[in-house]
């Protein structure tokens, strides 16, 4: 109940794809605590969120204690597990999945962890691949306060055709415990 603001989505994303720059980190880490500022000036029963992508510390070993300070100043985080079509990458995206409740709670002991669920998939992608990778993922999704789905309509900056509402019955099945009947 009440307002929720998304401030920030998948910090530190695009300067962790960059380099390893602490420098950068805390200028993102400085820009959130200016805007959660405005945040309780101009609406102070709000709470503010952020999100990570687990993509941001893949190969990046200065980011975890910038993550924790973010998570310390907001009032609930969300993780964007999205998997991309690379297999490679699955089991360090369930491992994040599984990890985040415990380091938000760590950080900030009232947070409230939201799984932000993918329901887009690219067509060329390998469809069990996909299936098996997601569910797993929504089984991770029961230990988080909240679910929210990125996709299933649409996805503004991906194809249309990308969007959840397009998949085949056999990949609706792994979402089927959340669609209306």
């Amino acid at each position: 109940p009440g307002v929720h603001v998304y401030l920030i989505d998948e910090m530190y994303l695009a300067a962790a794809q960059q380099q390893d720059n602490p420098a950068e980190y805390q200028a993102q880490l400085d820009d959130l605590k200016r805007g959660i500022a405005l945040v309780r000036q101009k609406l102070p029963s709000a709470k503010v969120g952020i999100s990570f992508s687990p993509h941001a510390t893949f190969g990046n070993p200065k980011i975890m204690p910038y993550i924790q300070q973010a998570i310390a100043q907001v009032d609930w985080v969300g993780t964007t597990s999205y998997w991309l079509g690379d297999k490679t990458t699955i089991a360090a995206l369930h491992e994040w999945s599984r990890a985040l409740p415990g380091i938000a709670k760590a950080a900030q002991p009232r947070i409230e962890t939201w799984y932000i669920a993918q329901a887009f998939r690219d067509p060329a992608w390998d469809k069990q691949a996909f299936r098996d990778y997601m569910q797993t993922e929504l089984q991770i999704s029961d230990s988080y306060d909240a679910i929210i789905f990125f996709g299933w309509q649409e996805t503004s900056e991906l194809s249309r055709q990308t969007a959840g509402r397009y998949f085949e019955a056999e990949t609706r099945a792994v979402y089927s415990r959340f669609l209306k009947k």
